[in-house]
């Protein structure tokens, strides 16, 4: 799966949009329409087999929390630990000990402060392997890095340890997914470790929004790669 945008071309995502004219049965213009797989423009045609395709309610929730609260992120954290994680409880909100990470000492603070997580460490500035070693082991790695992070886990993991992948950051741009190979899989073997990977529309509040021409290429190329934006990346292409 390539994922790299490609140069020139619109970036893609999920969408919530009105109708201006339908050409499918059960949408009329006027409604209004969610879906995880359409171009960020003003304008766009949205093809019947687009990504979770469906109507939705104006007055139910705002536009914002559809694609946060209400989208894929929510819906992939539900699934992923009730279907594949086994853990009975969902993290901190149920009793677990949770381990998290962040890009900046600001998000480390907001993880520890407004959300409870029991240890939480800036990436950039410390050891993933020695966070493990003082923290760990574990039993449930949600991963959506791989690489050296996952091998890391790997090596930190207890018996019967779960590993949820939900995405490859670090191979997002590599053109043949091959510029990190995991070196220590023999340990999925010998403590019986289970390695799930999951796009959530196939098992199925803290967002800012961004005015696109001006601040969606800021929020790209800088913001998100830098781990500059808390939460869910919200940006508006253009008001109602």
């Amino acid at each position: 799966m390539n994922t790299a945008y490609k140069l020139g071309e619109p970036i893609t995502g999920h969408i919530v949009g009105r109708v201006i004219r339908s050409e499918l049965e059960g949408y009329s213009s006027g409604d209004y329409i969610y879906t995880e797989e359409a171009p960020f423009q003003e304008y766009a045609v949205v093809l019947p087999g687009a990504s979770q395709l469906r109507r939705i309610e104006k007055n139910a929730a705002t536009w914002v929390e559809y694609i946060g609260v209400l989208g894929m992120v929510t819906r992939t954290a539900w699934l992923g630990f009730y279907s594949l994680a086994k853990a009975k409880k969902i993290a901190k909100q149920q009793g677990l000990k949770v381990i998290g990470s962040a890009g900046s000492d600001e998000k480390v603070k907001y993880l520890k402060e407004e959300l409870g997580v029991d240890a939480a460490f800036n990436y950039k500035t410390e050891d993933l392997k020695d966070v493990l070693k003082r923290e760990g082991p574990i039993d449930i790695y949600w991963d959506h890095i791989g690489g050296k992070t996952l091998e890391a886990v790997i090596d930190n993991m207890n018996h019967l340890g779960r590993v949820i992948v939900c995405g490859y950051i670090d191979q997002y741009n590599s053109k043949d997914n091959t510029e990190f190979g995991v070196k220590n899989l023999s340990l999925v073997n010998s403590r019986e470790l289970s390695i799930t990977g999951f796009f959530v529309g196939s098992v199925e509040k803290r967002e800012g929004d961004f005015g696109f021409f001006k601040e969606a290429p800021k929020l790209f190329l800088l913001d998100i790669l830098q781990g500059k934006n808390v939460g869910k990346a919200v940006v508006i292409v253009a008001d109602e």
